[in-house]
């Protein structure tokens, strides 16, 4: 058996060295690929993962609307002097145990921008204000303290 000559180990050396650059080609564009399937991926479920926390978030808008909706009736009726403590208290919703059946998991709130449950909150402070704005109205109102044409504004 004989030594290969120099043109035989260029050959093989240049044919060792294309499967070696076609691997790492390869196994490169595999790879990139694979992170961009993988990104795009995640990204869909964050997407998804957001979509489902606006939806469960706009289920709150309801139960707020009828929670306004009650609150400025019932601070009508106390400004013009048609308030009775019992019928209020039937017929304002309690707003916080309304939401609570429809809060947000977890990972929605994560998906979520941050100030999100700070902006419902403050809905509900405002409403509860007027809600305490009605009953302060009706009291006095019911009382003879106060001048019924006065909370007009």
């Amino acid at each position: 058996m004989s030594l290969p000559s120099e043109e035989q180990l260029i050959q093989i050396f240049g044919t060792l060295l294309a499967v070696i650059v076609g691997g790492l080609l390869t196994s490169i564009t595999t790879f990139v690929i694979e992170r961009q399937k993988w990104k795009r991926e995640r990204r869909n479920k964050l997407d998804e993962l957001r979509r489902d926390a606006i939806a469960a978030a706009l289920e709150w808008i309801s139960p707020m609307r009828t929670a306004e909706y009650a609150a400025s009736s019932l601070v009508m009726a106390a400004i013009q002097g048609d308030f009775e403590h019992e019928r209020f208290m039937v017929d304002y919703p309690n707003l916080v145990l309304e939401l609570a059946k429809s809060d947000l998991t977890g990972v929605q709130r994560a998906s979520l921008p941050s100030d999100f449950y700070a902006r419902g909150h403050e809905i509900i402070r405002d409403l509860e204000k007027l809600r305490i704005l009605g009953v302060k109205c009706g009291q006095e109102v019911k009382i003879g303290r106060s001048d019924p044409n006065g909370y007009k504004e």
